[in-house]
């Protein structure tokens, strides 16, 4: 990370500047911030707050929330900034400490926003399953469906 001479086989015009990057960020995931700020999980400069994600969180079924695991979120945020690092390659190297810090920064909200939403998109999907299941089977039960065959 950072600067730094090594074996750099990737140096010059097909490595991105750090602006190419910037941009692409902003432009991809500028729907999502979008969003984040109107909900209030970010605020105008993109700082995450926590308070009011904990909150939202906390207002979830039970069901949902038992669903979100926090070491998978962790996990799955490792192995997304990894996987990031080794796309960037040797190019890494062009870029001043200052930039790598912010690239990883940036890499590291952005894995946390995608691992979030796959957990959380998840643990709906497992208490709507769920739910829905035991909804048929007690309607089933109680005779208020009857199965068709």
């Amino acid at each position: 990370k950072g600067k730094g001479k090594g074996k750099n086989n990737n140096n010059g015009s097909s490595c991105p500047t750090f602006d190419d990057i910037m941009q692409y960020m902003e432009e991809e995931y500028d729907v999502e911030a979008c969003i984040l700020m109107s909900i209030g999980w970010a605020d105008q400069d993109g700082n995450v707050m926590q308070d009011v994600i904990d909150a939202d969180i906390e207002s979830l079924q039970e069901g949902v929330k038992a669903g979100l695991d926090e070491d998978s979120i962790n996990e799955c945020i490792d192995e997304s900034v990894m996987e990031m690092e080794e796309t960037l390659g040797d190019c890494g190297e062009n870029f001043s400490e200052e930039e790598a810090a912010q690239l990883e920064e940036i890499a590291v909200k952005v894995a946390s926003l995608e691992c979030f939403m796959k957990n959380l998109h998840e643990a709906c999907t497992n208490f709507i399953s769920t739910n829905v299941y035991d909804l048929v089977m007690n309607a089933l039960n109680s005779g208020l469906l009857t199965p068709s065959g």
